[in-house]
């Protein structure tokens, strides 16, 4: 008896396999019990991937997740030529050059994205209202009133703003190590 492959299994749970594959493959399922059993797997496994794909952030950015997913797939594909160069030669070549280029490029990128962005001061002038970060808290004025946001104490490590008038800082009590984020919407 000849089984069927685990690709065409999986093609079955899904329903994606051809007309005639698919008879073949379930008069199969029908006589062997472990073929029936990885095809249920595969099933269960569909649905588990399916229950997950409703726990992922709305917010995702789609285009910048797969731009990544490519750069670490090409960074990767490359590695793999250099591991497997040094095997046939130890010569460095154009393409270890190429792969460690991109390497060192991807691991400077991200850390230049990743550094704090210096906050202006004011950060936010939206229909008279005005955010400002101070060194005890963000402040909100508007004509001559005002509210602060206080955190007495600590020096805010980190502020952050953008072009919708949205004020966000991180302050860390030298104390206990507790970090305090506040955000603040001026519309």
């Amino acid at each position: 008896m000849k089984h069927p492959s685990e690709s065409e299994l999986a093609l079955m749970a899904g329903g994606e396999l051809g007309f005639f594959d698919k008879r073949r493959v379930r008069r199969h399922l029908d006589e062997c019990s472990d073929c029936r059993a990885t095809s249920l797997a595969f099933a269960r496994d569909r649905e588990l991937v399916r229950d997950w794909a409703g726990e992922l952030p709305a917010n995702l950015n789609w285009n910048r997740l797969a731009v990544e997913m490519k750069a670490n797939i090409h960074v990767g594909v490359e590695a793999d030529e250099c591991v497997a160069a040094v095997g046939r030669s130890f010569a460095f070549g154009s393409r270890q050059a190429l792969a460690l280029a991109s390497a060192v490029l991807t691991v400077v990128l991200g850390l230049w994205l990743n550094l704090p962005q210096p906050a202006p001061v004011p950060v936010a002038n939206k229909a008279d209202v005005t955010l400002e970060a101070t060194g005890v808290g963000i402040e909100l004025k508007q004509d001559n009133r005002s509210l602060t946001l206080l955190n007495p104490g600590s020096e805010p490590v980190a502020v952050s703003v953008n072009m919708q008038g949205v004020l966000r800082a991180r302050y860390v009590d030298s104390e206990t190590g507790h970090v305090t984020i506040t955000n603040v919407y001026a519309q």
